[in-house]
C-alpha cells in the first residue's frame, strides 16, 4: 500500500531507525518521551490537571465514607435487633453513593465464638435454620418500612403471621419491631396470626383488647367478633 512504501522510503532516508526496529516496544516509548518533550508546556499541564483530579476524587471518596446510605441504616438495625450467627455489612457503600454502583452489596461475616470469618451468601444459606434464613429476609422489609418512614408515607402495613419458625429471640425482636411501626403517626397496622402465643405477647405488648378481633367460622361462613382473651386466631387493627 501507500503507506507502507512511505514508510519504506522513510527508513530509506534514515537508517539509523532501523536498529530500533529490533525493540518495537522500546521504540514506542522513545516514541512518546520524544513527543512529550517536544510537547513540554502541554504535558505539564496534563499532569497537574491530573493531580487534581486525583486528589478531588480522594476528598469526594472520603466525604463519601463519612455518608450513610439508607441500606446501612437498615443494616445497623438488622445487626443490632436480630439474633443470627452473623454480621452483615456493605461492601460497596463509597461505590453506590458517589452512584458508580445501583445497588448496595451485603458482605456476611459470620460468628462462631470468638472467631470469625468472611462467608458467601451461598455458603453462609447452607447453614443457618429455617428461622435465621428467615430473619435475613426479613432485611427488605425493613428497607421498604424505613424508607416510607423517612419519606413520612402514609401507609397500612398488612402483617401476616410474620413470626412463624422464628426462635423466640427473633419472635420478640420481630414484635419490637412491629411496636416501632405502630409508634409512627402516618403508620397503620393489621396483625394476622394463628399463633395465640405471638397474638398474647402482641397484644400484651402495645395492642389492646379493644383493637383486636377473632375470626370464627360457621356454617354461614366467616366472621369476626371482640377478642375475650381466648382464641386460636386473631386480628388486630
Amino acid at each position: 500500500t501507500a503507506t507502507v512504501r512511505d514508510f519504506a522510503a522513510y527508513l530509506g532516508d534514515h537508517e539509523e531507525l532501523l536498529p530500533k526496529l529490533a525493540n518495537i516496544e522500546s521504540f514506542k516509548e522513545e516514541i512518546w518521551k520524544s513527543y512529550f518533550k517536544a510537547r513540554i508546556e502541554l504535558y505539564k499541564d496534563l499532569i497537574e490537571k491530573y493531580q487534581a483530579t486525583e486528589k478531588r476524587q480522594k476528598e469526594i471518596e472520603e466525604e463519601a465514607r463519612k455518608q450513610r446510605t439508607q441500606w446501612e441504616s437498615v443494616i445497623d438495625i438488622f445487626n443490632n435487633r436480630f439474633f443470627v450467627p452473623f454480621k452483615l455489612t456493605a461492601t460497596n457503600r463509597v461505590s453506590v453513593i458517589l452512584g458508580l454502583e445501583p445497588m448496595l452489596s451485603l458482605g456476611f461475616t459470620f460468628e462462631d465464638g470468638v472467631d470469625k470469618a468472611t462467608v458467601e451468601k451461598a455458603a453462609l444459606m447452607q447453614i443457618l435454620s429455617t428461622g435465621e434464613k428467615k430473619a435475613l429476609y426479613i432485611l427488605n422489609i425493613i428497607f421498604e418500612v424505613e424508607v416510607r418512614k423517612k419519606a413520612k408515607q402514609e401507609t397500612i402495613f398488612v402483617v401476616d403471621d410474620i413470626a412463624d419458625s422464628f426462635d423466640y429471640k427473633n419472635k420478640y425482636a420481630i414484635i419490637q419491631y412491629l411496636m416501632d411501626i405502630a409508634e409512627e403517626p402516618f403508620f397503620n397496622q393489621i396483625i394476622l396470626t394463628h399463633n395465640f402465643d405471638f397474638f398474647r405477647t402482641i397484644n400484651s405488648s402495645f395492642v389492646d383488647y379493644s383493637h383486636c378481633l377473632m375470626a370464627f367460622k360457621s356454617s354461614t361462613g366467616l366472621s369476626l367478633k371482640q377478642a375475650m382473651g381466648i382464641g386460636t386466631a386473631g386480628l388486630t387493627a
